[in-house]
């Protein structure tokens, strides 16, 4: 299927080994069928919780929706009685939802409409793409000492626009909490489109910074064996 998905995604990429992915946490997606009973009780618990959450918010908060529209806000009384243990009932049923938010991001149709490059598919077969995933959670309420007050929940939408998708992926980037590492040996293909493009890209390789080897962000060896994966897509095409 490479040829395909260079002709939908484009002629360069890094190939990773499954082993690597493996051992970062990385899972296969599962495709699903829309009509399927799996999914549909998935979604339904999913929606399930997001009702008991927006009630739990009004309890744990002892307080009422105030305004209307995009300004509602709660009146919180942190002093009312029961407060901290509404508080936690609230923040525990959180986890739990976004436990299954995590599973979520897991899921994808096994067909379905995809604009890619420009070009509409209204039938596009993602399950032909056999995608690995990683997802990091971000939030684990065993893990906090001090739950936050009922007040600082931001609750997101489900659908993010692109400059909030780019607000986001600057952060990840800036934070590098979320990143991936991997040494030289964990590389198995470096593809670029033609053979002229091979010499540029050794030079680029041994100029990456480091902190650890003498300026370089690999050893002489580790340069070696990665110019010795790199591949092009033509030579895929043609060969593979």
């Amino acid at each position: 299927m490479v040829d395909d998905h260079m002709f939908k995604y484009g002629k360069y990429g890094v190939g990773m080994t499954k082993e690597w992915g493996i051992a970062k946490g990385l899972n296969p997606v599962l495709y699903y069928n829309e009509e399927s009973i799996l999914i549909q009780s998935f979604f339904k618990l999913i929606f399930d919780g997001h009702i008991k959450t927006q009630e739990l918010y009004r309890l744990a908060a002892n307080g009422e929706w105030v305004g209307d529209g995009g300004s509602k806000s709660l009146i919180v009384d942190h002093k009312a009685e029961g407060y901290k243990e509404k508080r936690d009932a609230y923040w525990q049923v959180i986890d739990r939802l976004g436990a299954l938010s995590g599973l979520k991001c897991y899921f994808k149709p096994r067909v379905g409409e995809y604009v890619i490059g420009g070009k509409h598919y209204p039938n596009y077969h993602f399950y032909d793409e056999r995608e690995w995933r990683y997802v990091e959670r971000e939030y684990d309420f065993e893990s906090r000492n001090k739950p936050p007050k009922i007040e600082e929940v931001n609750l997101h939408g489900e659908h993010l626009s692109q400059e909030e998708k780019q607000q986001y992926n600057a952060k990840i980037e800036a934070e590098g909490k979320y990143k991936l590492d991997f040494s030289a040996s964990d590389v198995k293909y470096i593809i670029v489109k033609s053979d002229e493009e091979i010499i540029p890209l050794v030079k680029y390789l041994q100029l990456l910074p480091s902190h650890t080897n003498n300026g370089l962000r690999f050893t002489p060896e580790e340069i070696s064996l990665l110019t010795s994966r790199i591949l092009t897509s033509d030579q895929i095409k043609e060969d593979f």
